[in-house]
C-alpha cells in the first residue's frame, strides 16, 4: 500500500505547502489532483508538490464521485496551467 496525497486544485498556495508538508511524515511521494474541472488557479499544486518533493500521479476533473483518472503528464500539466491565460 502506497500513501498518496489527494489534493483539490484551486486552493491557496501557502496552505497547499503546509498541507503537503504535514503529510510528508507518512512517506507520501505522489499527489493525485482533484477538481481540475472547476479550478481556475493551479499554483497551489506546484507549491504543494515543491514543498514536500512530490511527484504528480493522476488527476480527475469530473462531477462524478467515482470518475476516471488521467495520468498527469507534462503536457497535461502545461495545458492546465495555460488554460486560463490572458493574451
Amino acid at each position: 500500500i502506497e500513501p498518496v496525497l489527494v489534493y483539490a486544485a484551486g486552493s491557496d498556495p501557502v496552505e497547499a505547502s503546509e498541507i503537503s508538508q504535514a503529510f510528508s511524515f507518512l512517506g507520501v511521494e505522489r499527489m493525485l489532483v482533484t477538481r481540475t474541472d472547476v479550478a481556475r488557479r493551479y499554483g497551489s499544486l506546484l507549491a504543494a508538490a515543491h514543498a514536500a518533493n512530490l511527484a504528480f500521479s493522476h488527476l480527475t476533473g469530473t462531477e462524478k464521485v467515482l470518475g476516471e483518472f488521467q495520468d498527469m503528464t507534462p503536457e497535461l500539466l502545461c495545458e492546465l496551467l495555460m488554460r486560463h491565460r490572458r493574451d
